[in-house]
């Protein structure tokens, strides 16, 4: 019909972050994710699973994504159990890691939420270690506002 915008498509990086990321959780390493932003398995996502300051992501990209990371909380983040928040040195990013241990039993993994003040959050997919490792790097756990 003229005048209508063609159905927005999800592009195959996007499906691919969502298959690598289900891989990884049931415990199928694959020792090589061909695309730029890739998964090594000993730490999780290069990037992250969503990263809402991109612009280049469509809408439907955005809901596919935002949907997969409801199904795996098992509610919308602000409404998912919380367990742990850092916060960066520099006080600028806050880590939001949520309470729902995702993988087989002894590989554990998390999401988590990341926002640097003034911007939109990025969800990130990481081992239960890689989070314990952020103290190592300066950040401070925190209590109170996510």
């Amino acid at each position: 019909m003229e005048g209508q915008l063609p159905p927005q498509e999800i592009r195959e990086e996007i499906s691919h972050t969502i298959r690598a990321a289900d891989d990884i959780i049931a415990g199928n390493y694959a020792s090589d994710y061909p695309s730029k932003e890739s998964l090594d398995p000993r730490e999780g996502f290069v990037g992250p699973i969503l990263d809402l300051n991109d612009e280049t992501l469509n809408p439907r990209e955005i809901a596919e994504v935002e949907a997969w990371i409801e199904r795996k909380l098992g509610a919308k983040p602000d409404n998912a159990p919380i367990k742990t928040r850092y916060i960066s040195p520099d006080e600028v990013t806050k880590v939001v890691v949520y309470n729902v241990p995702l993988g087989q039993e002894g590989d554990k993994w998390f999401i988590s939420r990341w926002q640097n003040e003034g911007e939109k959050p990025s969800y990130v997919l990481w081992s239960e270690e890689m989070y314990e490792e952020q103290l190592e790097f300066g950040y401070t756990e925190i209590e109170g506002e996510s």
